[in-house]
């Protein structure tokens, strides 16, 4: 979530920029793609450990912080 609206924000504050060509919009989109990407799969393979250890979540997270 924080990505996104993070994303929003920059978009809205670099967009008052005449000079800002349609290359950088290309490289923005594709960073916060990779961004998002990154944080879906490490909350994947949070799951993940949470499974392979057989704990409750609340267990879990009381122990790893």
């Amino acid at each position: 979530m924080m990505t996104i609206l993070g994303f929003v924000w920059l978009g809205w504050g670099v967009s008052a920029d005449p000079g800002f060509t349609v290359a950088r919009w290309i490289i923005l989109y594709l960073a916060f793609a990779a961004l998002l990407g990154t944080a879906i799969q490490d909350l994947r393979k949070g799951n993940a450990r949470i499974k392979a250890l057989g704990a409750q979540r609340a267990e879990f997270w009381a122990r790893t912080g």
